[in-house]
């Protein structure tokens, strides 16, 4: 992620497309684009954005521990994470500067709502 050229305001198009960036990710990122004021396209598509990073032996290991309770809801579910969304609704929210922000092919899950914040002043 290239933080310092976020930070230096020396970007306006931020293109993570298909970089595995999971909600601690997002979370990071969001710290730096509440200073930002040159970026006005960002491209986060392709990523896993909506849930918390779990290494795959945890998830298999979750995935046989779990397998009787997985009737009541998906197992995707288990892993969604609010965190990095709230702060990138948080951080985006109060500009007026985005004019495209794709956020394509990631499953955000019951979390989508909190990026209505952004929708409302920006694109």
């Amino acid at each position: 992620m290239p933080l310092d050229t976020i930070k230096m305001n020396r970007i306006s198009l931020l293109n993570l497309s298909e970089q595995s960036l999971h909600s601690e990710d997002l979370f990071i990122l969001s710290q730096f684009l509440k200073e930002n004021m040159s970026i006005t396209h960002i491209n986060l598509s392709k990523n896993k954005i909506g849930y918390t990073y779990m290494e795959p032996k945890e998830i298999e290991e979750l995935r046989k521990k779990n397998k009787a309770k997985l009737d009541n809801y998906t197992f995707n579910e288990l892993f969604y994470s609010s965190l990095g969304l709230e702060h990138f609704a948080i951080a985006l929210a109060d500009t007026e500067r985005l004019t495209e922000l794709d956020l394509s092919e990631n499953d955000l899950g019951p979390n989508f709502e909190l990026l209505q914040k952004i929708f409302k002043k920006n694109i």
